[in-house]
């Protein structure tokens, strides 16, 4: 007997050939895909009220985008639209209160496919903007997000968001930290990814973002290093994969022997 395997997304294709009589028992197991980077940009607006940030490129449908926001000022309401009709939600604000800034996590499930350009805006008087924008996919379309924490200091260089516990394997990790003083550069924490800072080069940066896949469900914090100590805040955010697990079994099947059987059979 043979039995291969074909994975595509959550689709699994079984071509299953028996030659030798007998009994044989077989589970069909469905696999998720996992979380992927599609692409990120980054904004420093100045002292605003608004301002816009269009992806380098077309969005997929059903991806999801993350933005984090660092705004010079405290107590503002962040209101996120798109010109492709995406509906946003904040996962976690933190103030930083000796240098008197704040930073969001917003977030979009089930995004619309095609050209997007973000419209960023703030209540109240004009404060700097700094912004990162990710667009990701293999994350729920509905009730993706899970688990937050956030934490600011003052006067070290190494940022931690505190430790969140997540409930599914393959979650989407999402970071963002963010400092006072100019002359910065960030370094991306441990095992994450496509670090962006703002303003982009090495230095002089006051925000930053980055991700990583958590395979198997457990305790992360999100974590930078700075190259000088400073007054910082670090969030984390952490968003389910479809179907709330990674993967999962499917039926047990038993044929006897004698049969042969050729085709395909799909587990959605």
């Amino acid at each position: 007997m043979t039995l291969k395997t074909i994975k595509k997304t959550s689709l699994i294709l079984l071509v299953v050939i028996f030659t030798v009589a007998g009994v044989y028992n077989f589970q069909i197991k469905k696999t998720k895909a996992a979380i992927a980077f599609v692409q990120n940009t980054s904004l420093d607006a100045g002292s605003v009220t608004s301002t816009t940030l269009a992806f380098t490129s077309n969005n997929t449908a059903g991806n999801f985008i993350a933005v984090g926001v660092r705004v010079g000022a405290t107590g503002r309401t962040l209101t996120i639209t798109d010109t492709a009709g995406n509906t946003y939600a904040q996962a976690k604000n933190q103030v930083q209160t000796t240098d008197g800034h704040e930073t969001f996590i917003q977030y979009a499930m089930n995004i619309a496919a095609g050209a997007d350009t973000l419209t960023i805006g703030i209540s109240g008087a004009a404060a700097t903007l700094r912004i990162v924008l990710y667009e990701f996919s293999g994350v729920a379309t509905t009730n993706a997000l899970d688990q937050t924490n956030s934490a600011q200091a003052d006067g070290s260089v190494n940022l931690n968001s505190g430790n969140i516990t997540t409930t599914v394997n393959g979650e989407l990790i999402f970071a963002i930290g963010s400092n006072s003083a100019n002359s910065i550069s960030y370094t991306a924490g441990t095992n994450y990814l496509n670090l962006i800072a703002v303003p982009p080069g090495g230095s002089n940066s006051k925000l930053a973002g980055e991700w990583q896949e958590l395979t198997t469900a457990g305790t992360i914090a999100g974590t930078f290093s700075l190259d000088l100590n400073d007054n910082w805040t670090a969030l984390v955010a952490s968003f389910k994969p479809p179907g709330a697990a990674a993967s999962s079994a499917g039926p047990s099947v038993k044929i006897r022997g004698g049969v042969k059987i050729r085709g395909g059979i799909k587990v959605r």
